[in-house]
């Protein structure tokens, strides 16, 4: 045992001083010198074990959509209750304020104004309410959305129609709010995207309270 750790030892001293000689280049020209500084050249200095290394600034990680629930919606089949509409908040104050800010958008990107649609309007509150149970863009039955327009009560006939949905978990003044939900789907690119899509004609904009909570639904449609 201590024969072989004698032998390591002076492996090591050899290999020092073979560093220390090759690099001082005391031994240029005789056949020792060649020989060590093959063995210099050949056995990495630390300088050279650093490229073995990952380049840590290069990492990277999947990118995970964070928009499925806010685009997202569903619903349940009941109408609203006329007095809970206006039992505790302005409905109407709210919707109108959100077509309000909504046509002046589309007015600074030189578009049309929306017109709204009556049928549109009650369409949007009954899935403003329905998003309380189930927060996508399917029905609480697994249904889509738009089948919300082969009810006789909303019968809608189109050409094209798309949705926002929104949320909200703690209660300002009718304006504030208004302004709270607009801001949110103005700053979400998708649904930014139906907020000012040329093609669309009519608008239905809804809103839900549930003495916590304020839903809202925006349903654009071109008619048929």
């Amino acid at each position: 045992m201590k024969r072989f750790l004698s032998t390591v030892v002076m492996l090591a001293l050899a290999i020092v001083i073979g560093f220390w000689l090759g690099s001082t280049n005391v031994l240029d020209g005789t056949k020792i010198g060649d020989a060590l500084s093959f063995i210099t050249e050949k056995i990495p200095v630390p300088q050279d074990w650093k490229i073995l290394l990952p380049d840590e600034s290069e990492s990277s990680m999947p990118q995970v959509p964070n928009n499925k629930a806010a685009e997202s919606s569903s619903s349940v089949p009941a109408t609203i209750d006329e007095e809970d509409e206006t039992s505790t908040i302005d409905y109407v104050a709210i919707e109108d304020h959100i077509l309000e800010l909504l046509n002046d958008l589309r007015q600074e990107k030189n578009l049309n104004a929306l017109k709204p649609n009556e049928q549109l309007k009650k369409a949007s509150r009954q899935r403003a309410k329905e998003t309380k149970e189930s927060f996508a863009h399917t029905r609480p039955d697994g249904r889509e959305m738009a089948t919300i327009f082969e009810e006789p009560e909303y019968e809608y006939v189109y050409q094209l129609v798309g949705e926002n949905i929104g949320m909200a978990t703690y209660y300002l003044d009718e304006e504030g709010m208004a302004e709270l939900m607009f801001g949110g789907w103005k700053n979400s690119p998708g649904h930014y995207e139906n907020m000012v899509r040329e093609n669309f004609e009519e608008i239905g904009i809804g809103v839900y309270y549930d003495g916590e909570t304020l839903y809202a639904a925006q349903l654009f449609g071109t008619p048929r």
